[in-house]
């Protein structure tokens, strides 16, 4: 299993760059809007159990994508207190499942945890 995850600020381009990459990849799209859009009509957007829902049903997806084999797309907006935690948490949960993981930035660079712009980059883990 391989993952791609395209995150960074709103409105970007991550998802329509995410929709493209099946066109040349095998690779299906699971953005996050899929969660969200799910979980909202149950529970109030922004409440901790949103959120606990939210966070455990993309990870699972990921997790169970990469026991199977199945090759993903990941999107989500950057956050700059969560993103980090989000992103590493996703990163182990795939690796753990023997995945392959690649996080980029697919437009705008991303903000520094102050804010600031930093350099973009690519990290990738592998198992």
């Amino acid at each position: 299993m391989n993952l791609v995850y395209l995150y960074g600020p709103p409105a970007v381009g991550k998802l329509t760059v995410a929709k493209e990459l099946p066109l040349l990849t095998s690779y299906r799209v699971f953005h996050n809007h899929l969660t969200i859009d799910c979980i909202t009509p149950v529970f109030e957007f922004g409440s901790e159990v949103f959120w606990e829902l939210v966070h455990g049903s993309r990870l699972a997806v990921i997790e169970e994508a990469a026991r199977q084999g199945v090759d993903l797309i990941y999107t989500s907006v950057y956050v700059p207190r969560t993103t980090r935690s989000w992103s590493g948490a996703a990163r182990r949960s795939s690796v753990t499942a023997g995945a392959s993981a690649s996080f980029s930035w697919p437009a705008s660079q991303p903000p520094s945890s102050d804010g600031s712009r930093c350099r973009t980059g690519r990290r990738t883990a592998r198992s």
